[in-house]
This record gives structure tokens, C-alpha cells and sequence, in this order.
């Protein structure tokens, strides 16, 4: 499998960790979630100002019809785990969380060299789209 920063293709997930990944988003960014307490998923962890993944976490990265590319991975790791805890019921779901998954998207596809419009373009996607990635549709 082609490998990449650290990330293998896959062909169910587009991504897979081949080591832990750590990003303190209040350092980096200056922007805190609003947590119940520490999540500790089966492959993440995340608290109102950190997120963790561990090895072998996978995921699908950007939805739509977009062209993956390296400086996309590391934003849509962070946003697919923060989406998947609110879908999960773990994170709450509110419309501050949601703003500050979002935004710390946007962030790190400046950090990572996106170019302007085309962050813009994703991260106005992911603001208008979003919302149903992180709605459980297997709740009661």
C-alpha cells in the first residue's frame, strides 16, 4: 500500500494512522469545544482543548466531488473524529461545536499550504453541508 506523512490508502477508507496523531487545538488555535469530560473513543480522544487519534484510526477524508491532496489530510482527520463525536452523541452537538470544528478545518488547511480560494471553497462546504455528517441516523 502506498504510503504517505504517515497515512496509508486504503481501499474501504481512503486514510489510515500508521502512528498516533496529537494536536492541542487551544495552543494551535486558540479555540476550545464544549466537552461532557474526556472522550476516550475506541481510536480518539478528544477534550475541549486536544484531540488524539491512535494508530490504525481510518477514515474517508473530504466528501464530494473533490481532489484529495496532501495538504487536505491532516484537516479532515481532525474534522472527520470531531464529526464522528457528535454523531456518536459523545461531543455535543451544538452549533458552537460544529463553528469550532469547522473553523479548526479551515486552520489547518491554511497551516497545511491549501491555497486560498480553494480552502474557502471547503470550508464553505463543510459549513453548509456538515451538518448531516454529524447527525446518528441510527438514533432512537
Amino acid at each position: 500500500m502506498p504510503t504517505n506523512h504517515g497515512v496509508t490508502y486504503e481501499k474501504i477508507w481512503r486514510y489510515k494512522l500508521e502512528d498516533d496523531f496529537h494536536l492541542d487545538f487551544e495552543k494551535e488555535f486558540g479555540l476550545s469545544l464544549h466537552t461532557k469530560s474526556e472522550i476516550n473513543g475506541k481510536f480518539y480522544t478528544i477534550s475541549d482543548r486536544e484531540l488524539s487519534a491512535k494508530q490504525g484510526y481510518a477514515w474517508d477524508g473530504a466528501s464530494g466531488p473533490v481532489v484529495q491532496t496532501k495538504n487536505s489530510v491532516r484537516a479532515t482527520l481532525v474534522h472527520d473524529i470531531m464529526c464522528q463525536a457528535m454523531a456518536m452523541n459523545d461531543l455535543f452537538r451544538t452549533r458552537r461545536n460544529r463553528k469550532i470544528a469547522d473553523r479548526i478545518f479551515l486552520l489547518i488547511l491554511k497551516q497545511d499550504g491549501m491555497a486560498w480560494l480553494r480552502r474557502q471553497v471547503w470550508y464553505r462546504a463543510v459549513r453548509t453541508f456538515g451538518g448531516k455528517r454529524t447527525k446518528n441516523e441510527n438514533r432512537e
